[in-house]
């Protein structure tokens, strides 16, 4: 599904309330070509939908 990133959509807006990006798409995309990982879209950091997520990750340390 979409996913939120941390980037804010226009980055020149030092606003707490300016638009942040998602990526990807969601089950309820009618377009295929909003499914690539690369398709981006903006959204108020207020909204709450149902097909938008975020992804947990971190990284590993390899010790030598």
């Amino acid at each position: 599904g979409w996913e939120w990133v941390a980037d804010k959509y226009d980055p020149a807006d030092p606003s707490e309330q300016a638009d942040r990006v998602q990526r990807g798409g969601g089950w309820s995309s009618d377009d295929p070509a909003e499914l690539r990982t690369t398709n981006r879209a903006r959204l108020a950091p207020t909204l709450k939908l149902d097909d938008v997520g975020f992804r947990c990750a971190y990284a590993e340390t390899v010790e030598k």
